[in-house]
């Protein structure tokens, strides 16, 4: 529940941001304020999820760091040696790797703000579906990657390539697995306009795609090749997910097949950045579908989590009536709920050091 308060104050400041006319020093103000409290939870966790007390023994022992160098991610690796030469306490890496995450997310934020996006619609969507806020308190380092991919995709979609290489090495130096996302940093704009354009074709033919399970033969090549630092995972190929974790994720084609509608009414009407951002949408709108067959493509899906928000954003601005914009607001909150206050377990279940 504490989440739930935080996370709606921040969204009342982004209404402000949205809505007030502001100088450029008053609206930094209003973001470090915003960063800041999202960043506070995540910093005061403790035991939340399974990787936390293994976290601190990789702050503590540097026998089990060094693999960190050895894996190559030196950003981490550094981040790690640098903290404590300072003299920081194992919490520290907490708050560190948090308020990475948090400059991420308001980066982002800014980025969609600049295109003309409600930001606190778009906040709110995110906290509310993606569970990002959460899992990176789990996930320490694959999140950090996943929202320095997220950084690079919105930059390159504005034609800002150095900011986009600039992240990719960030998202390389945090964890192995951004070099099986990074080819999508490579695919020209233009291909992602073409997908959107053809948005009811390509939704149905990656549905298909990623359910028949026709992508476990790419994961085993790259397993092979490409990802071969991942190789002893190969074992795990036929360890499928629960279908009760796939049909929660299912819970939103509704909203899906809505937002095909829209887009093939409004593509006229559509910039070239929204194109951009249906069509990295399209692509991992189905991968959770993936997960019924392996749940290696969880280290895959979290890349494009954020992602899908977007059809859930374009609804609340749709002009609707007020009543119907609540009870999709009823639609999107309750799985929440039902997550953090009536079954929170893992990364749900909050804890602080203040309260140890």
């Amino acid at each position: 529940m504490i989440y739930l308060i935080f996370n709606f104050w921040s969204a009342a400041l982004l209404v402000l941001v949205d809505n007030w006319r502001m100088s450029r020093a008053g609206e930094w103000l209003f973001w470090i304020i915003v960063f800041c409290v999202i960043t506070i939870l995540p910093s005061l966790q403790y035991g939340v999820g399974y990787d936390y007390f293994n976290y601190l023994e990789i702050f503590n022992d540097d026998d089990v760091l060094s693999v960190y160098f050895r894996k190559e991610e030196y950003g981490f690796y550094y981040l790690v040696l640098v903290l404590r030469e300072l003299g920081f306490a194992p919490q520290s890496l907490f708050f560190a790797a948090s308020a990475l995450s948090s400059a991420a997310i308001v980066f982002c934020l800014r980025v969609l703000s600049g295109h003309g996006y409600k930001v606190a619609i778009v906040f709110i969507c995110f906290f509310l579906i993606t569970g990002m806020m959460h899992n990176q308190m789990n996930g320490v380092r694959n999140y950090l990657a996943a929202y320095f991919f997220v950084c690079a995709m919105l930059s390159k979609f504005s034609n800002k390539f150095g900011l986009t290489i600039l992240f990719s090495l960030f998202g390389l130096l945090f964890h192995q697995t951004f070099y099986a996302v990074a080819v999508f940093l490579l695919v020209p704009n233009f291909v992602y306009e073409f997908l959107s354009k053809r948005v009811l074709l390509f939704y149905f033919l990656f549905f298909a795609f990623w359910l028949s399970g026709a992508a476990m033969f790419l994961l085993e090549y790259m397993l092979g090749g490409y990802l071969s630092f991942y190789a002893h995972y190969a074992q795990y190929l036929s360890a499928g997910s629960s279908f009760f974790n796939v049909l929660t994720k299912l819970y939103y084609v509704p909203v899906h097949l809505w937002f095909l509608w829209y887009v093939r009414k409004s593509i006229p009407e559509f910039a070239r950045f929204e194109l951009r951002l249906v069509g990295v949408w399209l692509l991992g709108s189905s991968l959770y579908l993936s997960l019924l067959h392996t749940e290696l493509f969880y280290r895959a899906y979290h890349y494009f989590v954020f992602f899908s928000l977007i059809p859930s954003y374009y609804f609340l601005v749709y002009k609707y009536s007020k009543f119907v914009k609540f009870l999709f607001f009823l639609y999107i909150v309750i799985p929440y709920l039902a997550k953090v206050v009536a079954f929170p377990v893992g990364e749900y279940a909050y804890s602080s050091i203040i309260f140890r």
